[in-house]
């Protein structure tokens, strides 16, 4: 049986380390919808918050429209290559720049109706306190949680639908980065890793480290126009436990350029 692997992710522009922001929080946010309990409403609501809370930057939507056309123009330059399918390829950069196209014309801010929702402000605005949003700071939403199953869920539904565009974009920016460079394999045997970066190419947006779950180690990844340098640290170390630090770490890397 292959060992379990573990992907880490490094962004390396302010484009991408918002998209894995937000990813992170719409995954939360729908998996914690499709559970009924309160724990995980609770779970989803927080999501929700944090969601509003990143999204409401006045240059998100121009800074990811940018992303967005980049890399349908990057992409439409493959057509030039003779091994390329092109029809393949014209949809796909069809298909982005229509999604553009639609994320450019509201004129409306990203979750704005959430934002101006009294309900979710009295939430929001008791959120980051010690305890959270509780009885006696929110009574609203305590009555709230005490509503049917399916009526909390058709609320979150409701709510979350008003991220769909943005994670549509934000899942097209990400999945055409993940896919945009082949995994490499790689290993080193000392707690430091470095490789020059080719500066002839695209600039590189994310870098991908795959390692073995079972060595116990994460990655702390620096990345400059030149050099990318990979610090691996033990988990045991952080837990205050006696740590064996692999003789030798292979691992699998990805330079992300798209």
């Amino acid at each position: 049986m292959a060992d379990k692997m573990i992907t880490f992710e490094q962004p390396l522009n302010e484009q991408i380390r918002a998209c894995l922001r937000l990813e992170f929080l719409f995954d939360q946010l729908h998996e914690s919808i499709e559970k009924p309990t309160l724990t995980h409403t609770r779970s989803a609501m927080a999501a929700l918050l944090r969601a509003i809370e990143t999204s409401d930057r006045p240059d998100l939507k121009g800074k990811l429209s940018q992303t967005l056309n980049q890399q349908a123009s990057n992409l439409a330059l493959l057509a030039e290559r003779p091994q390329v399918d092109k029809e393949k390829l014209s949809h796909v950069v069809d298909k982005i720049r229509n999604l553009n196209s639609q994320f450019q014309s509201s004129s409306i801010k990203i979750a704005e109706k959430l934002r101006t929702n009294p309900f979710l402000k009295q939430i929001k605005a008791q959120f980051n306190n010690p305890a959270g949003a509780c009885n006696f700071s929110a009574p609203a939403y305590t009555s709230w949680l005490h509503q049917s199953d399916e009526d909390r869920s058709h609320d979150l539904y409701s709510w979350a639908q008003e991220f769909n565009q943005l994670n549509e974009v934000v899942q097209t920016i990400l999945g055409l980065t993940r896919d945009s460079s082949p995994w490499q394999s790689a290993a080193t045997k000392t707690h430091l890793y470095q490789q020059s970066i080719d500066t002839g190419t695209s600039p590189c947006h994310m870098v991908r480290i795959k390692v073995p779950a079972n060595l116990k180690i994460y990655p702390e990844t620096s990345a400059g126009k030149h050099r990318l340098s990979i610090s691996f640290k033990s988990l045991d170390t952080h837990l205050q436990k006696e740590s064996n630090f692999p003789k030798q770490i292979d691992f699998e890397l990805s330079l992300c350029r798209i």
